[in-house]
Protein backbone atom coordinates (compact mmCIF):
# COMPACT_ATOMS: atom_id res chain seq x y z
CA UNK A 1 0.00 0.00 0.00
CA UNK A 2 1.15 3.45 -0.91
CA UNK A 3 0.97 4.45 2.70
CA UNK A 4 3.20 2.22 3.81
CA UNK A 5 6.05 3.31 1.78
CA UNK A 6 5.92 6.49 2.90
CA UNK A 7 6.25 5.36 6.41
CA UNK A 8 9.17 3.46 5.30
CA UNK A 9 10.99 6.79 3.43
CA UNK A 10 10.48 9.13 6.87
CA UNK A 11 12.21 6.17 8.77
CA UNK A 12 15.38 6.58 6.77
CA UNK A 13 15.46 10.60 6.86
CA UNK A 14 17.61 10.67 9.68
CA UNK A 15 20.28 8.35 8.97
CA UNK A 16 22.18 11.42 7.83
CA UNK A 17 22.58 13.15 10.71
CA UNK A 18 24.07 9.84 12.69
CA UNK A 19 27.91 9.42 13.23
CA UNK A 20 28.19 12.86 11.89
CA UNK A 21 28.18 16.23 14.00
CA UNK A 22 25.23 18.01 13.43
CA UNK A 23 25.93 21.13 14.90
CA UNK A 24 22.77 22.93 16.52
CA UNK A 25 25.03 26.40 17.52
CA UNK A 26 23.04 29.09 17.98
CA UNK A 27 25.46 31.84 16.25
CA UNK A 28 26.73 28.90 13.44
CA UNK A 29 30.27 26.61 13.47
CA UNK A 30 30.92 25.33 16.90
CA UNK A 31 30.74 28.73 19.13
CA UNK A 32 27.30 29.99 20.60
CA UNK A 33 25.31 33.32 19.51
CA UNK A 34 27.72 35.02 22.14
CA UNK A 35 31.10 33.98 21.31
CA UNK A 36 31.27 31.26 23.90
CA UNK A 37 32.14 27.30 22.65
CA UNK A 38 29.11 25.14 22.43
CA UNK A 39 28.21 22.45 24.52
CA UNK A 40 29.16 18.79 22.96
CA UNK A 41 26.04 16.09 23.36
CA UNK A 42 25.96 13.26 21.76
CA UNK A 43 22.78 11.10 21.71
CA UNK A 44 23.04 7.45 21.60
CA UNK A 45 19.93 5.83 21.07
CA UNK A 46 20.78 2.11 21.75
CA UNK A 47 19.92 0.72 18.23
CA UNK A 48 20.66 3.93 15.40
CA UNK A 49 19.52 1.46 12.37
CA UNK A 50 15.53 1.26 12.97
CA UNK A 51 12.83 3.57 12.93
CA UNK A 52 12.42 4.36 16.37
CA UNK A 53 16.20 5.15 17.16
CA UNK A 54 16.11 7.30 13.82
CA UNK A 55 13.10 9.50 15.47
CA UNK A 56 14.46 9.60 18.53
CA UNK A 57 17.89 11.14 16.61
CA UNK A 58 15.48 13.60 15.24
CA UNK A 59 13.81 14.91 18.09
CA UNK A 60 17.46 15.08 19.80
CA UNK A 61 18.70 17.44 16.67
CA UNK A 62 15.49 19.32 16.68
CA UNK A 63 15.75 20.39 20.46
CA UNK A 64 19.42 21.12 20.35
CA UNK A 65 18.97 23.33 17.30
CA UNK A 66 15.90 24.79 19.64
CA UNK A 67 18.41 25.39 22.41
CA UNK A 68 21.22 26.90 20.47
CA UNK A 69 24.98 26.89 21.89
CA UNK A 70 25.05 23.00 21.35
CA UNK A 71 27.50 20.68 18.57
CA UNK A 72 25.02 17.78 18.93
CA UNK A 73 26.06 14.19 16.80
CA UNK A 74 24.26 10.72 17.45
CA UNK A 75 26.35 7.49 17.81
CA UNK A 76 26.21 3.79 18.68
CA UNK A 77 25.41 0.68 16.93
CA UNK A 78 23.20 -0.19 13.75
CA UNK A 79 21.43 -2.77 16.03
CA UNK A 80 21.18 -4.02 19.56
CA UNK A 81 24.94 -4.94 20.59
CA UNK A 82 25.20 -4.35 23.96
CA UNK A 83 29.35 -4.65 24.39
CA UNK A 84 29.83 -2.16 20.57
CA UNK A 85 26.92 0.16 22.74
CA UNK A 86 29.22 0.39 25.69
CA UNK A 87 32.25 0.85 23.57
CA UNK A 88 30.52 3.90 21.60
CA UNK A 89 30.17 5.39 24.65
CA UNK A 90 33.35 5.61 26.48
CA UNK A 91 34.70 6.82 22.63
CA UNK A 92 32.41 9.95 23.02
CA UNK A 93 33.12 10.34 26.94
CA UNK A 94 36.97 10.05 26.11
CA UNK A 95 36.62 12.71 22.87
CA UNK A 96 35.14 15.19 25.07
CA UNK A 97 31.68 15.23 25.38
CA UNK A 98 30.08 17.09 27.75
CA UNK A 99 26.78 15.29 27.38
CA UNK A 100 25.59 12.08 26.54
CA UNK A 101 21.92 11.59 25.98
CA UNK A 102 22.04 7.59 26.56
CA UNK A 103 19.63 4.89 26.03
CA UNK A 104 21.64 2.11 28.43
CA UNK A 105 21.03 -1.65 26.62
CA UNK A 106 21.20 -3.03 29.04
CA UNK A 107 21.68 -0.89 32.17
CA UNK A 108 23.60 -3.40 34.21
CA UNK A 109 26.65 -3.15 31.43
CA UNK A 110 26.51 0.61 31.76
CA UNK A 111 26.29 1.44 35.42
CA UNK A 112 30.38 1.22 35.88
CA UNK A 113 30.82 3.27 32.35
CA UNK A 114 28.51 6.11 33.43
CA UNK A 115 29.98 6.12 37.03
CA UNK A 116 33.24 6.68 34.92
CA UNK A 117 31.62 9.50 33.01
CA UNK A 118 29.94 11.35 35.65
CA UNK A 119 33.38 11.29 37.69
CA UNK A 120 34.92 12.66 34.77
CA UNK A 121 32.47 15.64 34.79
CA UNK A 122 30.27 14.14 31.79
CA UNK A 123 26.55 15.17 32.11
CA UNK A 124 25.13 11.83 31.62
CA UNK A 125 21.42 11.74 31.28
CA UNK A 126 19.56 8.08 30.70
CA UNK A 127 16.87 7.71 28.14
CA UNK A 128 13.99 5.16 27.20
CA UNK A 129 15.58 1.86 29.37
CA UNK A 130 15.52 3.33 33.37
CA UNK A 131 19.11 3.08 34.43
CA UNK A 132 19.90 0.16 37.42
CA UNK A 133 18.92 0.72 40.99
CA UNK A 134 22.70 0.72 41.59
CA UNK A 135 23.39 3.43 39.01
CA UNK A 136 24.55 6.75 40.06
CA UNK A 137 22.21 8.32 37.75
CA UNK A 138 19.62 10.53 39.37
CA UNK A 139 17.26 11.63 36.33
CA UNK A 140 15.50 9.50 33.52
CA UNK A 141 13.51 10.30 30.71
CA UNK A 142 11.06 7.78 29.26
CA UNK A 143 7.80 5.58 29.59
CA UNK A 144 6.86 2.74 31.19
CA UNK A 145 7.79 -0.47 29.31
CA UNK A 146 5.94 -2.20 32.47
CA UNK A 147 2.40 0.12 31.18
CA UNK A 148 3.23 -0.66 27.24
CA UNK A 149 2.48 -4.15 28.50
CA UNK A 150 -0.29 -3.53 30.45
CA UNK A 151 -2.00 -1.55 27.25
CA UNK A 152 -1.37 -4.55 24.85
CA UNK A 153 -3.16 -6.72 27.19
CA UNK A 154 -6.02 -4.70 27.59
CA UNK A 155 -6.22 -4.63 23.89
CA UNK A 156 -5.65 -8.46 23.21
CA UNK A 157 -8.30 -8.87 26.01
CA UNK A 158 -11.21 -6.79 24.84
CA UNK A 159 -10.49 -8.26 21.25
CA UNK A 160 -10.76 -11.60 22.87
CA UNK A 161 -14.08 -11.08 24.66
CA UNK A 162 -15.17 -9.49 21.66
CA UNK A 163 -14.51 -12.61 19.59
CA UNK A 164 -16.20 -14.79 22.57
CA UNK A 165 -18.98 -12.90 23.40
CA UNK A 166 -18.26 -13.13 26.71
CA UNK A 167 -15.54 -12.44 29.23
CA UNK A 168 -15.30 -16.16 29.87
CA UNK A 169 -12.49 -16.23 27.80
CA UNK A 170 -9.85 -19.78 28.46
CA UNK A 171 -6.92 -20.49 26.50
CA UNK A 172 -2.82 -19.99 26.22
CA UNK A 173 -1.08 -16.87 25.00
CA UNK A 174 2.07 -17.39 23.38
CA UNK A 175 5.22 -15.24 24.14
CA UNK A 176 8.75 -14.78 22.83
CA UNK A 177 11.26 -12.37 23.45
CA UNK A 178 14.44 -12.01 20.94
CA UNK A 179 16.73 -10.76 23.33
CA UNK A 180 15.84 -12.46 26.53
CA UNK A 181 16.99 -10.70 29.83
CA UNK A 182 16.32 -7.31 28.28
CA UNK A 183 14.73 -5.32 31.05
CA UNK A 184 13.44 -2.71 28.94
CA UNK A 185 11.57 -6.00 27.07
CA UNK A 186 10.53 -8.01 30.17
CA UNK A 187 9.02 -4.96 31.56
CA UNK A 188 6.19 -5.17 28.70
CA UNK A 189 5.67 -9.33 29.35
CA UNK A 190 5.76 -8.75 32.78
CA UNK A 191 3.20 -5.44 32.52
CA UNK A 192 0.99 -7.50 29.80
CA UNK A 193 1.03 -10.82 32.08
CA UNK A 194 0.21 -8.66 35.23
CA UNK A 195 -2.91 -7.10 33.22
CA UNK A 196 -4.28 -10.39 31.92
CA UNK A 197 -4.41 -11.85 34.67
CA UNK A 198 -6.44 -9.37 36.00
CA UNK A 199 -8.36 -9.26 32.88
CA UNK A 200 -8.89 -12.39 31.78
CA UNK A 201 -8.06 -14.95 34.80
CA UNK A 202 -9.33 -18.54 32.67
CA UNK A 203 -5.78 -17.56 30.26
CA UNK A 204 -2.61 -18.39 30.90
CA UNK A 205 0.57 -16.39 29.51
CA UNK A 206 3.29 -18.74 28.50
CA UNK A 207 6.70 -18.26 29.82
CA UNK A 208 8.19 -16.54 26.67
CA UNK A 209 10.83 -18.47 24.59
CA UNK A 210 14.01 -17.29 22.78
CA UNK A 211 12.63 -16.07 19.52
CA UNK A 212 15.85 -14.37 18.16
CA UNK A 213 17.04 -11.06 17.09
CA UNK A 214 17.91 -11.93 13.20
CA UNK A 215 14.88 -11.53 11.27
CA UNK A 216 15.05 -14.38 9.24
CA UNK A 217 15.33 -16.72 12.39
CA UNK A 218 12.90 -14.81 13.97
CA UNK A 219 10.32 -15.86 11.84
CA UNK A 220 11.30 -19.61 11.68
CA UNK A 221 11.21 -19.78 15.37
CA UNK A 222 7.57 -17.92 15.21
CA UNK A 223 6.24 -20.54 12.98
CA UNK A 224 7.36 -23.30 15.00
CA UNK A 225 6.02 -21.59 17.67
CA UNK A 226 2.78 -21.26 16.30
CA UNK A 227 2.62 -24.68 14.91
CA UNK A 228 3.39 -26.17 18.32
CA UNK A 229 0.46 -24.42 19.98
CA UNK A 230 -2.23 -24.06 17.05
CA UNK A 231 -4.89 -23.96 19.57
CA UNK A 232 -3.57 -19.91 21.28
CA UNK A 233 -5.74 -17.77 21.73
CA UNK A 234 -2.99 -14.48 21.33
CA UNK A 235 0.33 -14.36 20.24
CA UNK A 236 2.61 -11.58 22.17
CA UNK A 237 5.76 -10.02 21.65
CA UNK A 238 7.55 -7.28 22.47
CA UNK A 239 9.90 -7.03 19.77
CA UNK A 240 9.50 -5.12 16.13
CA UNK A 241 10.89 -8.38 14.59
CA UNK A 242 8.39 -10.18 16.47
CA UNK A 243 5.24 -8.83 15.13
CA UNK A 244 6.58 -8.56 11.35
CA UNK A 245 7.10 -11.98 11.73
CA UNK A 246 3.29 -12.85 13.18
CA UNK A 247 1.78 -10.71 10.99
CA UNK A 248 2.71 -12.60 8.06
CA UNK A 249 1.98 -15.37 9.78
CA UNK A 250 -1.33 -15.01 10.57
CA UNK A 251 -2.08 -13.43 7.06
CA UNK A 252 -1.02 -16.29 4.89
CA UNK A 253 -2.47 -18.53 7.40
CA UNK A 254 -5.93 -17.17 8.50
CA UNK A 255 -5.25 -17.79 11.39
CA UNK A 256 -8.28 -16.29 14.08
CA UNK A 257 -5.79 -15.50 17.35
CA UNK A 258 -5.12 -12.04 18.44
CA UNK A 259 -2.01 -9.74 18.24
CA UNK A 260 -0.84 -6.71 19.48
CA UNK A 261 2.75 -5.08 18.86
CA UNK A 262 5.16 -2.58 20.55
CA UNK A 263 6.59 -0.63 17.52
CA UNK A 264 5.65 1.53 14.39
CA UNK A 265 6.88 0.28 11.05
CA UNK A 266 5.19 0.17 7.45
CA UNK A 267 4.06 -3.94 8.42
CA UNK A 268 2.97 -3.64 11.63
CA UNK A 269 0.61 -0.44 10.95
CA UNK A 270 -0.23 -2.04 7.51
CA UNK A 271 -1.24 -4.58 10.42
CA UNK A 272 -3.25 -2.60 12.13
CA UNK A 273 -5.45 -0.95 9.14
CA UNK A 274 -6.42 -4.98 7.84
CA UNK A 275 -7.17 -6.03 11.33
CA UNK A 276 -4.28 -8.38 11.91
CA UNK A 277 -2.92 -6.57 14.76
CA UNK A 278 -5.43 -5.03 17.45
CA UNK A 279 -3.45 -2.08 18.19
CA UNK A 280 0.54 -1.02 18.70
CA UNK A 281 1.88 0.87 21.70
CA UNK A 282 5.37 2.30 20.78
CA UNK A 283 7.91 4.39 22.94
CA UNK A 284 7.03 8.28 21.32
CA UNK A 285 10.88 8.20 20.27
CA UNK A 286 10.68 11.24 18.95
CA UNK A 287 9.22 13.22 21.86
CA UNK A 288 11.68 11.24 24.08
CA UNK A 289 14.63 12.17 22.27
CA UNK A 290 13.31 15.95 21.85
CA UNK A 291 12.90 16.21 26.06
CA UNK A 292 15.96 14.35 27.14
CA UNK A 293 18.18 16.37 24.54
CA UNK A 294 16.55 19.70 25.50
CA UNK A 295 16.97 19.52 29.50
CA UNK A 296 20.52 17.92 28.94
CA UNK A 297 21.10 20.93 27.08
CA UNK A 298 19.67 23.99 28.60
CA UNK A 299 21.35 22.17 31.65
CA UNK A 300 24.91 22.99 30.09
CA UNK A 301 24.21 25.36 28.44
CA UNK A 302 22.42 27.41 31.40
CA UNK A 303 24.73 25.94 34.20
CA UNK A 304 21.96 24.08 35.85
CA UNK A 305 21.06 20.86 37.00
CA UNK A 306 19.28 18.76 35.33
CA UNK A 307 15.41 17.99 37.25
CA UNK A 308 16.06 14.59 39.47
CA UNK A 309 13.23 11.68 39.03
CA UNK A 310 11.72 10.35 36.35
CA UNK A 311 10.32 12.43 33.52
CA UNK A 312 7.63 10.22 32.38
CA UNK A 313 6.78 10.92 28.71
CA UNK A 314 3.17 9.95 27.01
CA UNK A 315 2.06 6.81 25.47
CA UNK A 316 0.11 7.33 22.31
CA UNK A 317 -1.38 3.96 21.06
CA UNK A 318 -1.72 3.10 17.14
CA UNK A 319 -5.18 1.50 16.67
CA UNK A 320 -7.95 1.58 13.72
CA UNK A 321 -9.18 4.88 15.06
CA UNK A 322 -6.27 6.90 14.82
CA UNK A 323 -4.30 4.75 12.13
CA UNK A 324 -4.35 7.52 9.60
CA UNK A 325 -3.22 10.31 11.76
CA UNK A 326 -0.30 8.40 12.91
CA UNK A 327 0.62 7.52 9.48
CA UNK A 328 0.79 11.53 8.36
CA UNK A 329 2.84 11.87 11.34
CA UNK A 330 5.43 9.28 10.36
CA UNK A 331 5.51 10.75 6.77
CA UNK A 332 8.16 13.49 7.82
CA UNK A 333 10.15 14.82 10.40
CA UNK A 334 8.37 18.16 9.82
CA UNK A 335 4.94 16.18 10.81
CA UNK A 336 6.85 14.46 13.76
CA UNK A 337 7.34 17.95 14.86
CA UNK A 338 3.78 19.55 14.72
CA UNK A 339 2.36 16.38 15.82
CA UNK A 340 4.15 16.28 19.56
CA UNK A 341 4.05 20.14 19.64
CA UNK A 342 1.49 19.71 22.35
CA UNK A 343 3.20 17.14 24.10
CA UNK A 344 6.37 19.30 24.30
CA UNK A 345 4.55 22.38 25.14
CA UNK A 346 2.72 20.51 27.88
CA UNK A 347 5.76 19.43 29.60
CA UNK A 348 7.49 22.42 29.80
CA UNK A 349 4.74 24.86 30.48
CA UNK A 350 5.35 25.22 33.73
CA UNK A 351 9.27 25.92 32.99
CA UNK A 352 9.84 23.22 35.20
CA UNK A 353 9.10 19.69 34.08
CA UNK A 354 7.44 17.14 36.55
CA UNK A 355 8.77 14.06 37.70
CA UNK A 356 7.91 10.95 39.88
CA UNK A 357 10.46 9.11 42.05
CA UNK A 358 13.19 7.24 39.62
CA UNK A 359 12.84 4.16 41.43
CA UNK A 360 9.22 4.00 40.38
CA UNK A 361 10.55 3.61 36.79
CA UNK A 362 11.62 0.36 37.34
CA UNK A 363 8.59 -0.98 39.06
Amino acid sequence: MKIHHRIAAAAIVPIAVLGFTACASAGGGETGGGGEEAVKITLIPGVTGLPWGQAMAAGGEAAAEEVGGVDFSVAGPANVDPNAAVKAFQQVVSAGADGVVLNELPPELFTRPVEDAEAAGVAVLPITTAPAPDSTSTSFVGDSGFQLGRLGADAIADALIAQAGSEDVTGDIVTGICVPGLSVLTSRIDGFTERMAERLPGVTVLEPFDSKGDPAANFSVWQQAVAANSDAIAMMGPCQQDVQSLVKIKQDSGATWQLAGFDIDDVAVGGVEDGTVVGLFPLSAYLQGYVATRLLAESLVNDEPLPEGWVETPIVAVTADNVDEIVAREASLDAQAEFWKPYIDDIFSSGSVETRPLAEANE
